[in-house]
């Protein structure tokens, strides 16, 4: 195994910068530059690609700071997949009997659940190969878009690329899965300038230190980061006006998992923190409502049930069931006890040992509601209501589009999707710092103590201390 890893990580070195001119008019994706300029240019612009490689769909936006602007980048799913929604890319590939991979053939052998495989430890060479190939794929399709539609804004410019690539929340401080977050970011830089079409052989050869490595312009590794999707997500409301400090409530409701944080939005120094008081993931994510409804029945996920496809509205999918609505409510009420009580026990820790001083407890705690799954009714209509469900008092906030985020045909109600990939395109020092749960103190139940210098209840109102103003909670 060690050795398996070591010819995985086994990083080829990278040439030199030499000039670079483009011979051809049109772009594949494969190159890095705009024809004609080279690396000696007198002008230079800074682009991050903001890549959230989702369980389900890919989203990237790319960010110039200098211009303060972002572009939603269309990724768009093969025709055969019917995605409407062209900023959502299906994760996964297909490989056809040459071994040649491809985002929009449908043909041959179908690549797919990578992150799920990721998320489980199932980590292999495999995986790796599978994940590098599907990553410098969207890479390729990303820098096409900027050399063709944006060469009125950058064609005489070179441009420095860097990457932030997220991952969930509670792996961030797992160093071995973020390593290899990065390593495959890395690597699917390299394998992306490939002339021609990328091969699953060739990607092999090349992994395991057998392949020849092109003479192309590679990015250096410190420019790739990798962040907590958790963080990137708060980037658009936090620089809203919408935005407040102090405690919040963020629910993301994702394909397969309902990932709840309890979390304060601070700034000390001029710098965004957001120290996690409190957080849970459990498996009642969108595809889990599906299962769970179709569990005793015949019927399968295909159709209007594809893991691609939206959940049908409650009086379609009852329909499917062959049942009466009132009677798929009665089924969902398991389901519904369960996300109750997920959010109540968080809330409850939270208010006991970890911010019981915090004013959100009488004014009312935000709730940022986000993910794919959070359009379906049976989410909407439970999470909306939660404060009727239980006795903390909510506030629902939407989470804003961007003015500075460029997108022509991203649907009006379909930025929380793109929130995570936005929230990645900023620069790496321009993205907030956080705390996770073992950074931050518990709090002794018989008192409200500043967990820095101990303040007393008299002197700790939950905003701040009078000896260290609050800086305990940041």
């Amino acid at each position: 195994m060690k050795m398996l890893w070591k010819r995985i990580f086994s990083r080829s070195a990278g040439p030199s910068r030499s000039k670079v001119v483009r011979e051809h008019s049109g772009y594949s994706g494969a190159e890095t530059q705009f024809k004609g300029v080279s690396d000696d240019s007198q002008k230079t612009s800074i682009l991050t690609i903001g890549l959230d490689f989702g369980t389900i769909f890919t989203k990237c936006v790319v960010g110039d700071e200098g211009r303060d602007v972002k572009f939603a980048v269309p990724l768009k799913a093969a025709p055969g997949l019917k995605i409407k929604n062209p900023y959502l890319l299906p994760s996964m590939f297909w490989i056809n009997s040459h071994g040649d991979c491809s985002l929009d053939s449908c043909e041959g052998c179908q690549v797919d659940n990578m992150k799920m495989r990721l998320l489980s430890d199932d980590i292999d060479y495999q995986l790796f190969a599978d994940m590098c190939i599907f990553i410098a794929l969207v890479f390729r399709r990303v820098r096409r878009y900027i050399l063709q539609e944006k060469e009125a804004i950058y064609g005489d410019r070179e441009i420095q690329w860097m990457v932030n690539i997220g991952v969930p929340t509670e792996s961030y401080h797992d160093k071995k899965l973020t390593n290899f977050y990065k390593e495959a970011a890395d690597r699917s830089w390299e394998i992306s300038q490939y002339k021609g079409p990328i091969n699953m052989d060739k990607v092999k050869l090349l992994l395991a230190g057998s392949g020849v490595s092109e003479n192309k312009k590679f990015m250096k590794y410190d420019d790739i980061e990798v962040f907590p999707e958790f963080v990137a997500q708060l980037t658009g409301y936090v620089r809203s006006e919408l935005r407040r400090q102090g405690m919040h409530l963020l629910i993301d409701v994702g394909g397969g998992t309902l990932d709840v944080t309890v979390f304060n939005v601070w700034r000390n120094d001029g710098e965004d923190r957001f120290p996690i008081f409190a957080k849970s993931v459990k498996p009642y994510g969108a595809r889990f409502l599906v299962k769970h409804r179709i569990k005793n029945t015949d019927l399968q996920e295909r159709n209007e049930l594809d893991i691609l496809s939206n959940i049908p509205k409650k009086q379609i999918f009852a329909r499917l069931l062959g049942m009466d609505v009132n009677d798929m409510d009665s089924l969902d009420m398991e389901l519904e006890t369960k996300i109750l009580e997920q959010i109540t026990d968080l809330l409850d820790y939270t208010k006991r040992h970890r911010y019981p001083g915090a004013l959100e407890w009488q004014s009312g705690i935000p709730l940022l509601l986000c993910g794919g799954g959070a359009r379906c009714d049976f989410y909407q209509e439970n999470l909306r209501e939660i404060d009727s469900l239980c006795s903390y008092r909510i506030q629902h906030r939407d989470i804003p589009r961007p003015e500075n985020l460029e997108g022509d045909d991203l649907p009006i109600d379909g930025y929380d999707r793109m929130s995570v990939a936005y929230g990645l395109s900023f620069g790496a020092d321009n993205i907030g710092e956080i705390r996770k749960m073992n950074e931050v103190e518990d709090v002794p139940i018989e008192q409200s103590v500043c967990p820095v210098c101990r303040g007393t209840r008299g002197n700790y109102d939950g905003q701040g201390c009078w000896r260290c103003d609050g800086t305990g909670w940041i």
